[in-house]
Protein backbone atom coordinates (compact mmCIF):
# COMPACT_ATOMS: atom_id res chain seq x y z
CA UNK A 1 0.00 0.00 0.00
CA UNK A 2 1.43 3.52 -1.01
CA UNK A 3 1.04 6.95 0.85
CA UNK A 4 -2.07 7.57 -1.15
CA UNK A 5 -3.57 4.52 -0.51
CA UNK A 6 -2.78 4.78 2.88
CA UNK A 7 -4.46 8.50 3.36
CA UNK A 8 -7.23 7.78 1.46
CA UNK A 9 -8.36 4.37 3.24
CA UNK A 10 -9.80 5.76 6.14
CA UNK A 11 -12.38 7.86 3.53
CA UNK A 12 -13.03 5.13 1.74
CA UNK A 13 -14.22 2.79 4.67
CA UNK A 14 -16.23 5.34 6.25
CA UNK A 15 -17.75 5.52 2.94
CA UNK A 16 -18.11 1.92 2.46
CA UNK A 17 -19.99 1.35 6.09
CA UNK A 18 -22.64 4.67 4.93
CA UNK A 19 -22.80 2.25 1.60
CA UNK A 20 -23.51 -0.96 3.49
CA UNK A 21 -26.38 1.03 5.77
CA UNK A 22 -27.91 2.48 2.43
CA UNK A 23 -29.96 0.29 0.60
CA UNK A 24 -29.78 2.77 -2.14
CA UNK A 25 -26.32 2.90 -1.52
CA UNK A 26 -25.91 -0.82 -2.05
CA UNK A 27 -28.18 -0.65 -5.10
CA UNK A 28 -26.46 1.78 -6.79
CA UNK A 29 -23.00 0.31 -5.89
CA UNK A 30 -24.22 -2.93 -7.82
CA UNK A 31 -25.17 -0.66 -10.73
CA UNK A 32 -22.02 0.89 -10.86
CA UNK A 33 -19.95 -2.35 -10.63
CA UNK A 34 -16.26 -2.27 -12.59
CA UNK A 35 -16.52 1.65 -12.60
CA UNK A 36 -12.95 3.96 -11.90
CA UNK A 37 -13.24 7.11 -10.93
CA UNK A 38 -10.32 8.77 -10.98
CA UNK A 39 -9.90 12.17 -8.17
CA UNK A 40 -6.85 14.30 -9.89
CA UNK A 41 -5.20 17.58 -8.24
CA UNK A 42 -4.36 20.00 -11.08
CA UNK A 43 -1.00 20.86 -11.44
CA UNK A 44 0.45 18.17 -9.74
CA UNK A 45 0.81 14.30 -9.79
CA UNK A 46 -1.57 13.63 -7.35
CA UNK A 47 -4.23 11.50 -8.24
CA UNK A 48 -6.27 8.60 -6.35
CA UNK A 49 -8.51 6.01 -8.08
CA UNK A 50 -11.67 4.89 -6.55
CA UNK A 51 -12.83 1.37 -7.80
CA UNK A 52 -16.91 0.23 -7.58
CA UNK A 53 -16.39 -3.55 -6.91
CA UNK A 54 -20.02 -5.19 -6.24
CA UNK A 55 -21.02 -3.08 -3.36
CA UNK A 56 -17.47 -2.14 -2.15
CA UNK A 57 -15.25 1.31 -2.92
CA UNK A 58 -11.67 0.39 -3.24
CA UNK A 59 -9.00 2.86 -3.19
CA UNK A 60 -5.92 1.96 -5.51
CA UNK A 61 -2.87 4.51 -6.62
CA UNK A 62 -3.05 3.28 -10.10
CA UNK A 63 -5.11 1.28 -12.65
CA UNK A 64 -4.32 0.02 -16.06
CA UNK A 65 -7.95 0.80 -17.22
CA UNK A 66 -8.33 4.54 -18.33
CA UNK A 67 -10.71 5.83 -15.61
CA UNK A 68 -14.65 6.09 -16.20
CA UNK A 69 -14.79 9.18 -14.15
CA UNK A 70 -12.15 11.70 -13.82
CA UNK A 71 -12.71 14.70 -11.04
CA UNK A 72 -10.22 17.63 -10.84
CA UNK A 73 -9.51 20.38 -8.83
CA UNK A 74 -6.87 23.06 -7.41
CA UNK A 75 -4.99 21.88 -4.15
CA UNK A 76 -6.82 24.42 -2.90
CA UNK A 77 -10.18 23.42 -3.55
Amino acid sequence: MDAVEAALLPIALLLNRNMSESTPARELCSTLSGTIVAVRVRDTALAAYFVVDDDVLNVVSSTEKDPDVVITGSIIT
